[in-house]
């Protein structure tokens, strides 16, 4: 079946990330008839933030320019490192699974990210019981993110999903899907003729599943009065070791995290529920808002007040 050679509207958002942001550069999303989800970024990341989010079930290849990706799937750790020279990588998520991202201050990553659907690629796949075998048991199987070796011309193709030269919107919308679709299947060809390599997804370690249990336990009661004892006597470790953990796998102190989190949920008090500076300052812990604000501008990069018209 030839692939198809149109798109629909696709969204897009092509302007630079502004400072209320994590991250600062360029960033666009699209999807495409063929069912495929481009996401393609140039950013710099301006704070150390912790990001997650569930994703559902698809195909992921994710080609690397530059920079570094760290963080979990589920209970498994990952590395994506372009630091190197430029990589591929592919695996598949056969259900809902919790997706999260360390963001380290000063990392630049470039990334193409290109998403399908398992329906969509099946019907390529049934044609061809050969493949469809192999392809079904990687798309199903245990979580297993892949390695390959991209060709210079899909590191070309990223390069231009990243930074389109093109001015006109439907010859880039057609150039872009094209170049997704191509770097999909050489993606797919290296699960096909055993190309692709080492696994990069890690069970954690007991160092990092002690970290992990010490961020859980810090979202489930963040609005509680937290603090360093606290957290080391309920979760029955020594501070010490749960700052160390916690340092290695996060990059950030305990209480540090804890202060962003607080911070984070008054930053979306203000903007979903309109709540003062005072409400959010209080909400956040502190006891003065000329504090809060100034804690909330270190870590964001913007005052609270741009937020409200109070």
């Amino acid at each position: 079946m030839a692939a198809p050679t149109t798109a629909t509207s696709p969204r897009q958002d092509k302007t630079p990330i502004n400072d209320r942001t994590i991250l600062k550069g360029n960033i666009s999303n699209n999807r495409y008839s063929s069912s495929l989800q481009v996401h393609a970024t140039d950013t710099i990341e301006v704070h150390n933030h912790h990001a997650e989010a569930m994703v559902g079930p698809s195909l992921k290849i994710c080609l690397i320019t530059h920079g570094r990706i760290e963080g979990t799937l589920g209970d498994a750790s990952y590395c994506l490192d372009a630091n190197n020279g430029p990589k591929g990588y592919i695996w598949a998520l056969s259900q809902p699974t919790l997706w999260t991202r360390q963001m380290r201050k000063g990392t630049k990553v470039s990334k193409v990210i290109i998403s399908a659907d398992f329906n969509w690629i099946e019907t390529y796949i049934d044609q061809d019981i050969e493949s469809s075998s192999r392809i079904q048991e990687f798309l199903h199987g245990k979580l297993d993110i892949r390695k390959w070796k991209p060709s210079k011309r899909a590191i070309a193709l990223a390069g231009k999903l990243i930074t389109p030269q093109t001015s006109s919107p439907i010859i880039k919308k057609l150039q872009a899907e094209s170049h997704a679709l191509e770097i999909l299947a050489e993606a797919l060809k290296s699960i096909l003729s055993s190309q692709s390599i080492s696994s990069d997804v890690k069970e954690d370690t007991p160092q990092e599943h002690k970290a992990r249990i010490v961020r859980e336990y810090i979202e489930d009661n963040v609005h509680e009065g937290l603090n360093l004892d606290t957290i080391s006597t309920v979760l029955a470790m020594s501070k010490s070791s749960l700052q160390k953990s916690f340092k290695i796998a996060y990059g950030m102190t305990v209480m540090d995290y804890v202060r962003e989190r607080r911070l984070v949920t008054a930053r979306d008090a203000i903007e979903q529920d309109n709540i003062t500076i005072s409400q959010a300052a209080f909400l956040a812990g502190y006891n003065s808002a000329a504090n809060f604000s100034t804690a909330f501008k270190r870590v964001f990069g913007f005052s609270p007040s741009d937020l409200t018209t109070e």
